[in-house]
């Protein structure tokens, strides 16, 4: 078989399955007659063959159709945290990343004092200005829209801190009837304090407070104002809360 031939179908189908294939041509002779072989008859044959192959590899290969009228399962995780700070929200496949950046605020407990993007496949989403023409406007970016199931993608809050959040999609779901979205299924740990310094300062901050000989101690206390403790998390809490946003996401 010409080599343009076998380098064609090569990068399809393998070099095995190339040869086999060849072989089966070869071997279609008539009984009582000389050996012929048609290079032509077997590019042609092989040709079809590949297609035939394609055709079956992008049907398997399909993504489920998406549409807006779906819910997400999304696990939300801030990266670098030990033991991890993560929360399990549900939210309409349809809405918008703006939308979305206000979830993300209200499960994990921040209080949107900073500024917030999301990279999503590579692109950025946020609030956009005449400075910054690299960043596409989260008010018209519809999740469904940019991601499906088992994707992945960042939320990143406080430029400074760096608190940088991984989002899941773990499942998409039927909407229930009667049941009220955003909601919080789960989460585990407190949110670190505003202003703690990132991953590292939280760190040393909880180093600090349970330690009273710590010569930080004091200071970390007088700092926080209020009782931390950082295993504490209630999805009732955050549930309540979304409530009051309920109205934004009909």
């Amino acid at each position: 078989m010409p080599t343009r031939i076998l380098t064609k179908v090569s990068s399809h189908l393998g070099q095995k399955t190339v040869y086999e294939r060849t072989e089966q041509i070869r071997n279609r002779q008539t009984p009582g007659k000389p050996e012929t072989f048609c290079p032509a008859l077997a590019g042609s044959f092989l040709n079809q063959f590949v297609i035939q192959r394609k055709k079956q590899m992008t049907t398997s290969n399909k993504m489920p159709k998406r549409t807006a009228q779906e819910v997400y399962q999304l696990k939300i995780t801030l990266k670098g945290s030990k033991p991890p700070i993560w929360r399990r929200v549900q939210v309409r496949s349809e809405i918008t990343l703006a939308q979305l950046h206000d979830v993300i605020q209200i499960a994990m407990g921040w209080t949107d004092s900073h500024l917030h993007q999301f990279t999503v496949h590579g692109q950025a989403f946020g609030r956009p200005d005449d400075e910054d023409l690299d960043v596409h406007d989260e008010n018209k970016a519809r999740l469904w829209r940019l991601v499906g199931l088992r994707d992945s993608f960042l939320y990143e809050y406080d430029f400074g801190d760096d608190w940088q959040h991984q989002v899941v999609v773990e499942k998409v779901l039927p909407a229930e009837k009667g049941a009220v979205y955003p909601l919080c299924l789960t989460g585990k740990r407190a949110c670190p304090p505003e202003d703690v310094g990132g991953v590292w300062g939280y760190g040393d901050f909880l180093e600090a407070i349970k330690d009273p000989m710590h010569p930080d101690h004091q200071e970390m206390l007088d700092w926080i104002d209020e009782d931390f403790d950082p295993a504490a998390f209630d999805p009732a809490d955050v549930n309540l809360r979304f409530q009051r946003l309920s109205r934004w996401f009909e």
